[in-house]
C-alpha cells in the first residue's frame, strides 16, 4: 500500500485562517437548519459558529502535513488536470495550487480553473476574485477502488461535493459552470466528470449565502463578548492594569 503523503504551504495553511472556507461552509451548514429564528436575525450565539470563531481567532497550530486519501487527493490532481485535458473538453482547465480566491472575508481553494496560475498569479496566495474572475472551475477528487465505484453510481444532486462547488460560485460570482470530477488511474473508467451551472446548485448557493450572515453576525457579537476590537494599549500596558490589583494587596 502506497504511503500517501503531501505537505502544503505553510503561508496557505495561515492565509486560511483568515477567511471562511468551502470547509468551514460543509461543517456549519446543518447548524442553519437547526437554527432559531432568534439566532439567525443575530440576536443569538450557534455554538458551532462561536466555536469555530474561536478557533479561527486563535490560528492554532498550522499542520501542513496531508496523509492517506487526503495526500492522496493534491497529489493527484495535477495528473487529473492532464488526463481531463487529454480528453479534449470545451474547456481547458489549469490546475492550482496552494492558492485562495477571496472576497471580503470568505475564500475558496480551487483545484483547477480555466486560468493558468502563471505570471504574477503563481507568486501571490491571496487572490482577490475581482482580479482573477475564473467562468469555469474544477474540484477533484481521488478516491480509491471503492470510493470511485461508488461516485460513479451516484446520482449528481446527491454528491456531497456539490457543497464545495456551491460555495466557490457563492464567493466568485464570475463562476458560469464547474466540474466535479472523479480520478482514479487504476479504475476502468479513470475519469468520470460530472457538470454542474449555478442553477443546479441554487438552492446550496442560497445555504452558503445564509452561513455567510450568521457568520458576519457572529462575528459581531463575539468581537462585543471578548472585547477583541483592536485597541491601542500595548500588551505591557494591559499587563499592568490586569496585575495591578495583585500588586497593590503587598
Amino acid at each position: 500500500m502506497h504511503d500517501w503523503r503531501h505537505e502544503a504551504s505553510v503561508d496557505w495553511c495561515v492565509a486560511r485562517c483568515k477567511y471562511l472556507s468551502a470547509t468551514n461552509f460543509v461543517k456549519l451548514k446543518s447548524s442553519v437548519s437547526k437554527a432559531s429564528q432568534a439566532a439567525l436575525a443575530g440576536e443569538k450565539l450557534l455554538p458551532a459558529f462561536a466555536g469555530l470563531w474561536e478557533e479561527k481567532m486563535s490560528c492554532p497550530d498550522i499542520e501542513t502535513m496531508s496523509y492517506a486519501e487526503a495526500a492522496r487527493g493534491h497529489v493527484m490532481e495535477p495528473y487529473a488536470v492532464e488526463s481531463y485535458n487529454a480528453a479534449e473538453p470545451d474547456v481547458l482547465m489549469y490546475h492550482w495550487d496552494d492558492a485562495l480566491l477571496f472576497r471580503d472575508d470568505i475564500a475558496f481553494s480551487p483545484d483547477a480553473m480555466d486560468i493558468p496560475q502563471t505570471g504574477k498569479l503563481s507568486n501571490i496566495i491571496e487572490h482577490n476574485v475581482d482580479t482573477v474572475n475564473p467562468e469555469h472551475i474544477m474540484e477533484i477528487k481521488s478516491y480509491g477502488t471503492c470510493g470511485h465505484g461508488q461516485a460513479i453510481a451516484t446520482n449528481k444532486t446527491a454528491y456531497t461535493e456539490r457543497f464545495q462547488i456551491a460555495w466557490a460560485m457563492y464567493v466568485a460570482p464570475s463562476i458560469k459552470d464547474a466540474t466535479l470530477l472523479f480520478y482514479n488511474p487504476s479504475a476502468y473508467h479513470q475519469l468520470y466528470p460530472v457538470f454542474y451551472t449555478r442553477e443546479d446548485l441554487e438552492k446550496e448557493i442560497q445555504l452558503a449565502e445564509q452561513v455567510h450572515d450568521l457568520w458576519k453576525k457572529t462575528d459581531v457579537l463575539m468581537r462585543s463578548i471578548s472585547n477583541t476590537v483592536k485597541s491601542t494599549r500595548t500588551e505591557d500596558e494591559i499587563w499592568i492594569e490586569e496585575m495591578a490589583p495583585y500588586f497593590q494587596r503587598s
